[in-house]
């Protein structure tokens, strides 16, 4: 027996095995569609992923949703510090870029008819909060006390103050403090509203980062705030949030809506180092199980 007739053996087996296992996984994908004769559809058509493919996106949603990526993995990711630094140089950056005025913002925001139903409605609010604080603070008793303390200064030490006494005093300037309550009950509203009215255009006619200077405060400092507010928020209702976002359906949807040819190649994307190892393997034992055919 010479060299050629031993080794075929092992070389058939090898070929054997290396045709067989490369038929095997290319039976994973094709064919792609059930191939009939007559009424009759051949066996293993079509391939065993396209004929299961749609529980295949039911296993890897169920996968994906439920293993890989809970909801604990998608909070922790959304609270973690490259997370935060984003949402806070986001913001920050947003503020500082920013070279439209609020004005313009609000046009972006909302029809002309509501922007100037909204202008109308701040201008009544503010107007009626500051009429409302006035009249908390007691004005009429103010202007009273007030008046009552500047009258006796400036008398002091003069004729009249020998002819005006405390009494006398608030005699006059009592009726002036209820005359302005009264009057600032009935035409307050409408004396603040122009003066409301033209500091609220003028606001609008600033950048964002213009008005946080003039209460103090910059682009960064709104940033960390974001940043804040961010978290509680992620902290306090983001297993709710998330709880609505179904990864598995999500997944599941995805690769049933995907072409075969597309899920073909992206499983072999991942997978095919491994497939052609397989593929490799079967000349392996082919080639072993033609050797040992050999002791026999």
């Amino acid at each position: 027996m010479n060299w050629i007739q031993i080794l075929s053996g092992p070389a058939i087996g090898a070929v054997i095995g290396y045709c067989t296992n490369y038929i095997a996984v290319k039976m994973l994908f094709r064919p792609l569609k059930p191939i009939k004769i007559g009424n009759y559809t051949l066996p293993f058509t079509p391939g065993i992923i396209p004929k299961g493919k749609d529980r295949l996106a039911r296993a890897l949603g169920k996968a994906v949703g439920e293993e890989l990526l809970t909801k604990k993995d998608m909070e922790d990711a959304l609270l973690a510090d490259e997370m935060k630094q984003m949402v806070r140089d986001s913001v920050a950056v947003g503020i500082e870029e920013d070279q439209k005025t609020i004005g313009q913002h609000i046009e972006g925001w909302m029809t002309p008819e509501k922007a100037k139903e909204w202008n109308v409605r701040m201008v009544d609010l503010v107007s009626e909060k500051i009429v409302n604080g006035l009249q908390k603070m007691g004005i009429g008793e103010l202007i009273a006390r007030e008046g009552g303390r500047i009258i006796k200064e400036k008398t002091e030490g003069t004729f009249l103050s020998m002819m005006i006494n405390d009494n006398l005093i608030q005699s006059i300037v009592t009726p002036v403090g209820e005359e302005a309550e009264k009057y600032l009950e009935v035409h307050g509203t409408e004396k603040i509203k122009p003066i409301v009215e033209k500091e609220i255009c003028h606001l609008e006619e600033n950048r964002i980062e213009a008005v946080l200077e003039g209460v103090g405060t910059d682009a960064k400092q709104i940033g960390s705030l974001a940043e804040n507010v961010y978290e509680e928020i992620v902290r306090k209702k983001g297993q709710d949030i998330i709880g609505k976002i179904h990864v598995a359906e999500i997944v599941e949807q995805k690769v049933q809506q995907m072409d075969v040819l597309d899920l073909e190649k992206l499983l072999l994307s991942i997978m095919k180092k491994e497939l052609n190892a397989i593929v490799n393997l079967g000349a392996v034992i082919g080639f072993v199980i033609g050797c040992v055919n050999l002791l026999f």
